[in-house]
């Protein structure tokens, strides 16, 4: 059941908040999808049986499951290198029509390496654009109606949502998603209701959920598992999306809640564990 909303500062039900890297775990979703209809016959196979156009590149020997734990070993560092310049390069491409600057594909084929795929993690804005590219290859058709086919109309989501493109209509899926608070709410629930939408219909592969919050080295688990870091501890089982600006959509299975958070503070250090505090008051009070 629903229990509380409010908006402050300028927000309200119908804004369709720039969500940032929360786009990431919605990526990570499509893939699980993509796996469980076998368009992607494994997570071990190279990024390069999807992607042709990166056979020879710094790709090369990157495995999807390296991409979605952020262990391709590509260089990468999202502020103040590789995110500000890739926006402002596929920026000049757009308004000069290919004349200057760089599409999506082009600036990833293009990053450098600084150690073997899936020895280190490495937070990597990169990773989850290749899983995006691949994706548009998979399916034939672009990340949007992958998200809408697969996602948003089966869950029964309340709002139309935005992505950001390229010039040539490729999403950028390491940011990029413009969703209402409600919505990402949904699709917090799918998660904590093993990949089921409100209706019980069966949206991502209970799985690929699982594994997704899988930190246990041990068992194959990542430093943010799925691109579902975890918060509260390990032993917690607290897990979320998140964000730049502190955007949040965090999933709490033992307490049974999952709860959304927007924002536009980017260096506030306050906000983060603010937030987690609110959940657990909310848990405890309904426990």
């Amino acid at each position: 059941r629903f229990v509380y909303d409010t908006y402050e500062n300028g927000f309200n039900p119908n804004t369709r908040q720039h969500v940032w890297s929360v786009t990431k775990s919605v990526t990570s979703a499509l893939v699980g999808i993509a796996v469980a209809e076998g368009r992607v016959g494994s997570i071990n196979d190279p990024i390069t049986k999807y992607i042709p156009d990166a056979i020879g590149t710094v790709w090369e020997g990157v495995t999807v499951k390296n991409l979605v734990q952020m262990k391709s070993g590509t260089y990468w560092v999202d502020v103040p290198i590789h995110q500000p310049e890739q926006l402002v390069l596929m920026g000049a491409d757009f308004h000069s029509n290919g004349l200057f600057g760089m599409t999506r594909d082009e600036y990833l084929l293009r990053i450098t390496r600084v150690s073997p795929p899936g020895t280190f993690y490495r937070y990597n804005s990169g990773d989850p654009q290749m899983l995006a590219w691949m994706l548009e290859n998979i399916y034939e058709k672009p990340y949007a109606e992958i998200l809408s086919e697969k996602i948003w109309q089966p869950a029964g989501m309340q709002d139309d949502a935005l992505v950001m493109v390229d010039r040539l209509g490729n999403t950028f899926a390491s940011m990029g998603l413009f969703a209402t608070a409600r919505d990402m709410l949904r699709f917090g629930e799918i998660y904590r209701q093993g990949g089921r939408s409100l209706d019980g219909k069966q949206i991502v592969p209970e799985a690929w959920v699982r594994e997704s919050s899988n930190y246990d080295k041990a068992r194959g688990g990542g430093s943010r598992g799925y691109m579902w870091p975890h918060w509260g501890g390990v032993e917690s089982g607290n897990y979320t999306a998140a964000g730049f600006g502190h955007q949040r959509v965090g999933v709490s299975p033992s307490m049974r809640l999952v709860g959304v958070r927007y924002g536009n503070d980017p260096i506030d250090s306050v906000a983060p564990a603010e937030w987690e505090a609110v959940m657990e008051a909310v848990g405890r009070h309904f426990e």
